[in-house]
């Protein structure tokens, strides 16, 4: 089975243009320079990340995402 599901709210509350999302994603996943230093990865066995539109919760996300070592394959 390969169903795949249109996305919802494209446009909404994130970018509806493919190549604007990826900008969008990759601004989100850099270091602000000016940030404390991080600790260093931690592993995870589940990380829990706010599910809210890019420019409520983008950064908070990303901050997650930047902070455990990613195993290779992810649920």
């Amino acid at each position: 089975m390969n169903d795949v599901r249109s996305p919802a709210v494209a446009g909404l509350f994130y970018e509806n243009r493919p190549q604007v999302l990826r900008e969008a994603v990759e601004s989100l996943l850099q270091r602000d320079p000016n940030a404390p230093p991080q600790v260093p990865a931690a592993s995870a066995t589940a990380l829990l990340l706010p599910h809210a539109g890019h420019m409520y919760s983008g950064r908070i996300a990303a901050a997650g995402v930047g902070a455990v070592s990613w195993p290779r394959r992810v649920i």
